[in-house]
């Protein structure tokens, strides 16, 4: 067991008992279902092709506790010792969701506050990230304006617009949405609350440099 978990190091997640199940049944890779929340922090089963019934080795993504499915890049074959082909699915669970914030980065939106279609055409993980890395390049375009004495009140002019975002947000919320949206919404509205507060708290300071201390910290 200890070449096992040194080929697959979250095998140590593994009770000795769950990993001798795990390989005592080499021949039926879908019995390793029960023990991948184990393994992996957010992935609760992944997805062969076929139902639910057949051998199918191909796996083509995987869910989250929440039921949230992501589509693999590539598939994986399930074929060989199983934490090689687990390594595999770890290798393509990052880049799966490299690709597809990379996909949700060239999707952003012109007009930020129209937001709600983009929100629910990729996973929650990406989303996230791109939320605030769209974000930061806002705030660092406002303060390049205010260094180089383009504008003096680009922090304020990107407030509203953040401002205006929120309530787009807000009024998404309110409306008919599943229970894994809504999760995935207020998780973003905690997000950009927080952002808020930062930029607000920016302009009291009078901040007008992208090597200001309450920006860099």
């Amino acid at each position: 067991m200890g070449t096992k978990r040194g080929a697959f190091p979250r095998f140590y997640f593994l009770s000795n008992d769950d990993l001798i199940e795990i390989l005592s049944q080499t021949r039926n890779v879908h019995a390793v279902q029960p023990h991948l929340m184990k393994c992996f922090d957010a992935m609760k089963k992944i997805e062969f092709t076929g139902d639910k019934n057949s051998n199918s080795k191909e796996i083509i993504g995987m869910w989250s506790p929440e039921g949230e499915y992501v589509e693999f890049s590539e598939s994986v074959m399930a074929v060989g010792p199983v934490e090689f082909w687990l390594k595999q699915i770890e290798s393509m669970m990052t880049q799966s969701l490299y690709d597809q914030t990379k996909a949700a980065w060239k999707n952003y939106p012109k007009d930020i506050t129209q937001r709600d279609e983009w929100f629910f055409n990729f996973p929650a993980q990406p989303v996230l990230t791109i939320d605030m890395v769209m974000w930061t390049a806002g705030v660092t375009e406002a303060l390049s304006e205010i260094q180089s004495g383009v504008s003096e009140t680009a922090l304020k002019d990107w407030q509203q617009k953040a401002n205006a975002q929120l309530d787009a947000m807000i009024r998404l919320v309110r409306g008919d949405l599943n229970s894994l949206q809504r999760l995935e919404l207020g998780a973003l509205l905690v997000l950009d609350v927080h952002a808020q507060f930062i930029v607000e708290q920016m302009i009291k300071s009078q901040v007008n440099s992208l090597n200001d201390f309450l920006w860099t910290s």
